[in-house]
């Protein structure tokens, strides 16, 4: 009897603290990449606050994140169904195309903290004897692999394109990955792109298997300082990617090899402003800020 009493009284005292916490939907992104590690990461510091993150994986990337999180008018079920979410984490060049697209809907789309580094990492054919994305700005002859539509590759390449409308000039392919760099060796395409953090599996792939025919190039347009998010803060910043990142072929040498400069952000995470309220608002930052330590240790800076 004492111990029914005593589980009663035990049942009594958390089922307040289980009510008053709220379940939202956090889009990542392919399983296992570094998005979806990262979700994971926020969604397990955010033990013991009020919220509970369901991370949401295989959205598509930043701008199929975008579609889930900014766009439509969910119910219930489509959110236990995984296919829309109040927040999302993705690359801030994502922020832009959409105030392109819908500007009242981009400031909905609330920044909440800025995680960790990624580099635009340009793979260009060595025989091509390309150092930079410059140099190939506009020239019809000279085609650039950037993914499928909505793609973070496919994304950065659209904004590229409103700042400097030479780039339109350029031939696109929807190759990606090993495929992509398959295209760039072999030369059928001058140059591959991948926003991504630093050991991304296909720039660590040319590094181990075609260094003999590409190379880590730049991205240095000046164009490009004047990009802007929808709260009017710079995009980008020109980073060089650190000497020792790739040591087989890529970056190889006494002095690291490439150093050349490139595009370079933070990943960030976003919340609609219509779909999380204060008190989750302030659990979600409580969450990333207490995980930002060890997934910039982990992804970089």
């Amino acid at each position: 009897m004492k111990r029914m009493l005593l589980a009663a009284c035990l049942t009594l005292a958390v089922t307040p603290a289980l009510a008053q916490t709220t379940t939202i939907n956090l889009c990542g992104g392919g399983e296992g990449g570094v998005y979806d590690q990262v979700a994971n990461t926020i969604a397990a510091f955010a033990k013991g606050t009020s919220v509970q993150i369901r991370v949401i994986k295989d959205t598509g990337g930043t701008w199929g994140n975008i579609e889930r999180t900014m766009k439509g008018n969910p119910t219930p079920a489509d959110y236990e169904a995984g296919n829309a979410c109040h927040a999302m984490i993705g690359q801030p060049d994502g922020a832009s195309a959409l105030n392109r697209e819908n500007s009242s809907l981009a400031l909905k789309m609330k920044p909440i903290l800025p995680l960790h580094r990624e580099y635009l990492q340009v793979i260009c054919s060595k025989k091509l004897d390309i150092s930079d994305l410059t140099e190939i700005e506009g020239k019809k002859d000279r085609s650039v692999a950037i993914g499928n539509p909505g793609s973070g590759s496919w994304l950065i390449w659209q904004n590229f394109i409103a700042e400097d409308e030479d780039y339109a000039n350029n031939p696109t392919t929807t190759d990606e990955d090993s495929i992509a760099l398959s295209s760039v060796a072999s030369g059928q395409s001058a140059c591959m792109i991948v926003p991504a953090a630093l050991g991304h599996k296909t720039v660590r792939e040319a590094d181990e298997f075609f260094g003999d025919e590409v190379v880590l190039a730049g991205a240095d347009d000046k164009d490009f300082n004047d990009a802007k998010n929808p709260q009017g803060e710079l995009l980008y910043e020109f980073k060089k990617i650190p000497s020792g990142t790739y040591k087989n072929k890529l970056q190889a040498g006494w002095f690291g090899g490439s150093s050349y400069d490139t595009v370079s952000w933070r990943a960030q995470l976003y919340a609609n402003s219509d779909r999380v309220d204060q008190k989750t608002l302030k659990a979600l930052i409580t969450a990333a800020s207490r995980a930002r330590g060890t997934i910039t240790s982990t992804f970089g800076e």
